[in-house]
């Protein structure tokens, strides 16, 4: 194209009041003065038609870009063009002081189109008319171009300087329905997913969604606009286009979509499928809302320090070891399938901790919570696990453990009914892990419904405490460097357990340990064991309440077991379906008491 020269700029207007100045230095490109002079630092210049072309400007927030506008003129006199405006980045032609360069459009062109950065393609083409001298020149020497904005510039005097008033319309012009505008820019932009109200937001970097804040939501909402736009978002229209999200019929989701593809694993680095063992690219049709923040590297060699850790925390026992493989992978894992939580019981320093810090980072800390195991039963406290992956807490309380069935609904994907302080009541299922580490186990409040809780439990004994000068107090960071091949080590245990249909496992020692502390809780049926003989069609076989409790009392005094009250002891005893009657023993006092069953003396 003959005599041609383009402007090209991603942002050809960011601050609305440098608008009118950007405006001036756009016209001083097509009314220079008259020279043959040649620039040799001009750029991309034809060898044919002494065209110019002005180079894109940095881009603007969101891709919302004004591409390439071309303007094509005679340019007998170039223009000064040494303090143009920095967004033009303009190559500068040669400049001299007579006559004025005059255009005609050839493409269509709106006012809409400088001003609305949605526009990315429009392209303004404008032909040599004729030039005149400044001495010559008036309005009626120049042809109207059908367009406010050219016209205003090309029918301006040239001895008149340029103020904020020539283009009024710049400033008033403003987009209608600038909610609606800005709702369907966001969802073109972004992937939203909305549930019971609330709105997630895909991020592409780490193939999960994000649960969005109030506040999240209004920056997302004025972010990367002009001002124009910008003055024009009042918190009337903001609220507006959260609704308007909020109400997309086509972003509603239920609780059981999200997280629940379990044979895929969300690591950094892409999608880890179980069933196919391979590594697959992120996609938000996964439904993740939370990621491993490890790579998954199969056969990585970079772990000897957690091989190292592993050996000294087991004493390089092998059941020890592909338990605590089996529970990382698990607990990286979305499946529920297993029913069960983690305690790593021991002594202090002996890695237990340390394996918990690991896997909080692993996991990330915005995706566990750190909620102890005797309060897991409080009011607020459930709903808490419902926005994370891992609770972890390394305190196990001495005292009595009340609630177990929280446990059982907790560890059995049963709906449970949890609440936010000051908000409604909501039902989910847990699909959070939890796992504790403590010196001791929890007492039980009472033998009901215990025996779900133990086959709920999975134990790992940690007894290998680590001498004070042997200890590397940057362990920690060591083996959170090896986290890819920590991760990747977990997903071997992970397919072994479920090859073995999820169940873990055990070693010696944790079988041992188990049966000891079932039978220190469970102190009636032990008391029944050792201290009774029961027959319930021998009714010469009797016993007062009063002594089958005093008896139990010593036993567990003698034992160092913790008694149960005598409501909670005779609850137990029903069990049994002993008969309970009045009797005398020896000409005692009629007092009630069970046949079928006396004391061992």
């Amino acid at each position: 194209m003959k005599n041609e020269f383009t402007i090209s700029t991603e942002e050809y207007i960011q601050e609305y009041e440098e608008y009118d100045k950007a405006r001036e230095q756009l016209l001083a490109l097509y009314s220079g003065k008259k020279t043959n002079k040649t620039d040799p630092e001009i750029k991309n210049k034809t060898s044919d038609d002494n065209s110019y072309h002005l180079s894109k400007s940095s881009e603007f927030p969101h891709d919302f870009l004004i591409e390439d506008r071309v303007i094509e003129a005679n340019r007998q006199y170039p223009s000064e063009t040494d303090n143009l405006h920095p967004q033009l980045k303009v190559i500068q032609p040669p400049s001299s002081s007579k006559g004025i360069l005059l255009t005609e459009k050839i493409s269509e062109i709106s006012f809409d189109n400088l001003n609305n950065l949605a526009n990315k393609n429009d392209t303004l083409l404008f032909k040599e008319k004729k030039s005149l001298p400044i001495e010559t020149l008036s309005q009626d020497n120049i042809s109207e171009t059908d367009n406010r904005f050219l016209d205003k510039l090309t029918t301006s005097s040239p001895k008149q300087k340029i103020n904020e008033n020539s283009i009024p319309e710049v400033k008033e012009t403003k987009i209608k329905n600038i909610d609606f505008y800005i709702y369907e820019k966001l969802i073109e932009i972004h992937k939203f997913k909305c549930f019971e109200g609330e709105l997630y937001i895909y991020d592409n970097q780490l193939g999960c969604y994000s649960l969005l804040n109030e506040r999240q939501l209004k920056v997302i909402i004025r972010s990367g606009w002009e001002r124009s736009i910008e003055q024009q978002l009042t918190k009337f229209k903001v609220d507006d286009v959260i609704d308007r999200l909020k109400s997309n019929k086509n972003i509603q989701i239920n609780d059981n979509s999200f997280d629940s593809q379990t044979s895929y694993i969300n690591f950094l680095n892409g999608v880890y499928s179980i069933t196919e063992q391979r590594l697959l690219t992120h996609s938000p049709k996964y439904n993740f809302t939370n990621y491993i923040n490890a790579c998954y590297k199969r056969n990585d060699p970079k772990g000897q320090t957690f091989t190292n850790f592993l050996t000294q925390c087991t004493n390089g026992e092998k059941e020890k070891i592909l338990m605590l493989q089996e529970i990382i992978g698990y607990i990286i894992s979305n499946y529920t399938t297993a029913k069960k939580f983690f305690v790593f019981i021991g002594k202090p320093h002996t890695g237990k901790s340390t394996i918990l810090d690991v896997l909080k980072e692993i996991i990330g800390g915005q995706y566990t919570s750190a909620i102890p195991l005797h309060r897991l039963g409080e009011r607020f406290m459930k709903a808490r696990l419902s926005k994370v992956k891992l609770n972890i807490s390394g305190e196990i309380n001495d005292g009595i453990l009340k609630d177990l069935d929280t446990i059982k609904s907790l560890t059995g994907n049963d709906e449970i009914e949890a609440e936010f302080k000051g908000k409604d009541s909501f039902s989910f299922k847990n699909k959070a892990r939890l796992a504790f580490a403590g010196n001791n186990m929890p007492l039980l409040k009472s033998a009901d419904h215990s025996s779900a809780f133990f086959d709920r439990m999975v134990i790992s004994i940690f007894n290998n405490t680590v001498p004070a000068h042997e200890r590397d107090y940057y362990l920690k960071e060591k083996l959170l460097a090896e986290r890819d091949y920590i991760v990747s080590w977990a997903v071997e245990g992970l397919l072994r357990l479920i090859n073995n249909n999820f169940i873990f496992t055990e070693c010696k020692e944790s079988k041992q340990f188990k049966m000891q502390y079932i039978k220190e809780m469970n102190t009636v049926p032990n008391f029944l064991e050792t201290c009774c003989s029961i027959d319930k069609d021998n009714e010469e076989l009797k016993t007062h309440k009063r002594d089958l409790y005093s008896f139990y009392i010593k036993f567990c005094k003698d034992n160092c077991y913790t008694a149960l009250n005598k409501y909670e002891f005779f609850n137990e005893l029903k069990k049994l379906d002993l008969k309970k009657v009045k009797f005398r023993i020896n000409g005692s006092t009629p007092l009630e008491g069970f046949k079928g069953i006396t004391l061992i003396k």
